[in-house]
Formats: C-alpha cells, structure tokens, sequence
C-alpha cells in the first residue's frame, strides 16, 4: 500500500488510541521534537531532507490528549474490526485540512501498554500514566459487563 505524504506540522506528530470494543482507554500523542528543524514551511519532498519524519521517533515526547476529534475517528476505524477487541489505532492529522488519516491498525497484540516493558518505559520516560487518563481499568469492566450482557441475549 502507498500512500501521500500526510503534513503533520512543524514537527511530525501521530495519535495512538488504544480502544476496547470501539471505546478509547487512553489517547497518546507522539511528537518528534527532535527532527532537525521546524517543517511548518516545507512546500516539497526536498525541503524535508535530513529530518526524522517519525513522529514516534526515540528522541520525541509522549503526552496524554483529549482529542474528540481523534478519539471519535479512531472508534469509526476500530468499528470496521469489530470481532477484534483490542486495537491500537495509529491517526495522523493533516495540518493544512484538519482531515485524519488512519495510518495503521494493530490487531495482532502487543498493544496492552498498561504494563507491557514498552508501555511502562513510556509512561515513566514522560511522566504519564495510560491507566489514568480516562479510568482505563473502571472502563474496561464497565465495557466487559456491557458486552458480556449483549452476548447472554
């Protein structure tokens, strides 16, 4: 699959949404602040060169972000998977439309960064913590009830 360059902004930045059924358990920004300049300028492939233009770059910063915006899309893409519980959701926002990109979908596992080695490397380099930002455990057993509920009918 090939796809346009999507231009993220002065610094390449993506979403990771980890959803249950369909439903955020956390939101994360990636944001390569380290990518060699600032790219909010750059018109050709040309004027990218020497960058890192991954916004998941070892260099960059993680944060938490309510995002609806990201969050809604990312349940849209997760309902097209919907025999596969977990997913991790990989977004990218155009910063000339607003328009968001979904770039990949992790159906495979390894996606449970609540206490994989990953996961916990993350939040502790960046202060973070997935379980927080929206009661990530409390939402999963009130979607594991719900679901378990549909499927006793």
């Amino acid at each position: 699959m090939v796809q346009q360059f999507v231009h993220t902004g002065e610094e390449p930045v993506s979403y990771r949404v980890l959803t249950l059924f369909g439903e955020a358990l956390y939101c994360m920004r990636s944001r390569n602040d380290s990518c060699g300049g600032k790219l909010e300028k750059a018109q050709s492939p040309s004027d990218f060169a020497g960058h890192n233009m991954v916004a998941t770059a070892r260099e960059g910063t993680i944060d938490l972000v309510d995002d609806a915006e990201v969050i809604e899309f990312a349940a849209e893409v997760a309902a097209v998977f919907d025999a596969i519980p977990v997913l991790g959701v990989d977004v990218l926002r155009d910063m000339h439309t607003g328009e968001l990109y979904c770039v990949e979908v992790n159906p495979f596992g390894q996606t449970w960064h609540f206490s994989s080695e990953l996961g916990k490397l993350i939040q502790e380099s960046n202060g973070i913590c997935f379980a927080k930002q929206f009661g990530a455990f409390e939402l999963a057993a009130e979607i594991f009830i719900k679901k378990a509920r549909e499927l006793a009918q």
